[in-house]
């Protein structure tokens, strides 16, 4: 496998390699309960813990398992995009994505998105991008179809979250049928 692209360039936005310079931004973004309310890390308690947490995604790019990208809107940290438990034997692997609340409802998760997707499919030759949404994130839900992904079932007691076991959905999308 060659190296992965450090830099995804969109008409609007960049998908820029998660460095260390950019934990400040994600630190102050995490800090809204609305930005972390289906997200399994939260928020983190201090810049410290931001910074472990890119520490420790660099760490999973080096060893070809996770690919974090910071979504760039004019220079500043939007929010973040990865592609998780890269599998290049069965050539699948799980996209997420979360914006800062000041980011929403302006087509930015759809672009970066489509963008991780279309370097997933074409460049990475995945043959399936799955998707795990908490089934009580209606928000992801509705775009996650909204993009073209087709729901294949359900994750009983998948996911803890506030103390209590969810459950989650499982949604897909076929290299055939990404547009």
């Amino acid at each position: 496998m060659k190296n992965f692209k450090t830099v995804l360039f969109g008409e609007n936005i960049i998908l820029k390699k998660l460095e260390l310079k950019y934990a400040q931004e994600i630190y102050k973004l995490r800090q809204d309960t609305d930005v972390t309310k289906f997200l399994p890390n939260k928020y983190h308690n201090g810049k410290k813990k931001t910074e472990d947490y890119i520490k420790n995604n660099i760490e999973k790019w080096k060893k070809k398992k996770t690919l974090n990208y910071v979504i760039l809107l004019s220079n500043r940290a939007a929010g973040m995009i990865m592609l998780s438990k890269l599998d290049f034997k069965n050539l699948n692997c799980e996209l997420g994505v979360w914006l800062g609340k000041e980011f929403w409802h302006k087509k930015i998760a759809n672009e970066a998105a489509h963008l991780l997707l279309k370097y997933a499919f074409n460049e990475l030759n995945m043959e399936r991008v799955y998707f795990l949404i908490n089934q009580n994130n209606i928000a992801s839900i509705k775009f996650f179809e909204k993009i073209g992904a087709k729901k294949e079932g359900l994750l009983r007691r998948a996911g803890y979250i506030d103390g209590k076991f969810e459950d989650k959905f499982v949604y897909s999308i076929l290299k055939e049928e990404f547009r």
